[in-house]
């Protein structure tokens, strides 16, 4: 929770300046900003994260604490129709996602998103992300296979220490921040064991949220530095550059003309015509 603040406090405004000195535009895409467990598991719900993931990729950011999060496996009453309800609603959209869903039905739902994201990303989703050819895989769903992970994803592990100086002893706001029973933090561990085999950047116990912060900054500017290169608006030579930095460029001298102060020309024509329609002639 204390990252969210800090995405959105810092890191977000930071990243936006930084594309606009560039040409370019960046949102944030928070999958877990306002957005309770119940609703994660909505039929709806879970099916727009992964949307959202399919369109902000090739970049995703994974954070993960002490608490492993809902399990839809574990889920009784409301929470397991609604973990069917979201069955339902891939089979019919996208029934390959359907059956992908259920393969993963033991995980929690963070670590559905991840895995779907970047870890074990499925070959028949929107996007491949990838430029490297998809090979098959033994622990796929039967009958598909898992494509390249996306080299644009990075991982963020926090230090189990943050916990202890975030609390004090027996403070009731602990319970939110650690695992839910010795099941979930097995689960967690093992699913940071396939972060740091995965091959995808991660970083290892960061300290604070703003050590947190800086770590994303750092990892996200580097890529936007990569694909967005800041441009010299004077180069004549548009046909010298790659196609999108091309058209970045002839938006950004666009952008610049637009700024300029209004130049007024006259040509002896026109203000012939404008004498000719002063008020009183």
């Amino acid at each position: 929770r204390d990252e969210h603040v800090e995405l959105h406090a810092r890191v977000y405004p930071a990243l936006r300046r930084l594309c606009a000195e560039r040409g370019v535009q960046i949102e944030l895409v928070d999958l877990r900003w306002g957005v309770t467990e119940e609703e994660a598991l909505d039929g709806q719900t879970l099916l727009r994260c992964l949307e959202a993931i399919d369109q902000c990729g090739p970049y995703f950011v994974g954070v993960l604490g002490e608490r492993r999060g809902l399990a839809a496996c574990t889920a009784q009453g409301d929470l397991a129709r609604l973990w069917a309800q979201c069955r339902r609603v891939a089979a019919e959209k996208r029934p390959a996602l359907a059956d992908w869903l259920e393969t993963h039905r033991d995980a929690s739902i963070t670590e559905i998103e991840m895995r779907y994201a970047a870890l074990s990303r499925p070959a028949w989703s929107d996007t491949t992300y990838s430029s490297s050819s998809s090979s098959s895989s033994s622990s796929s769903p039967a009958g598909y296979h898992l494509s390249a992970e996306p080299t644009k994803a990075a991982f963020y592990l926090r230090s189990p220490a943050y916990l202890t100086r975030r609390f004090e002893i027996g403070d009731p706001g602990r319970a939110d921040f650690e695992a839910e029973n010795g099941e979930a933090a097995t689960q967690l561990m093992q699913l940071k064991a396939a972060v740091r085999k995965s091959g995808l950047r991660y970083h290892n116990d960061y300290r604070s949220p703003e050590e947190f912060g800086k770590l994303v900054y750092a990892d996200l500017a580097r890529h936007i530095a990569d694909e967005f290169p800041l441009l010299d608006t004077s180069l004549a030579d548009l046909h010298a550059l790659p196609p999108l930095q091309a058209a970045r460029l002839r938006h950004l001298r666009f952008a610049e003309q637009c700024a300029a102060p209004p130049a007024l020309v006259a040509t002896t024509a026109l203000d012939a015509a404008l004498r000719h329609h002063r008020p009183g002639r």
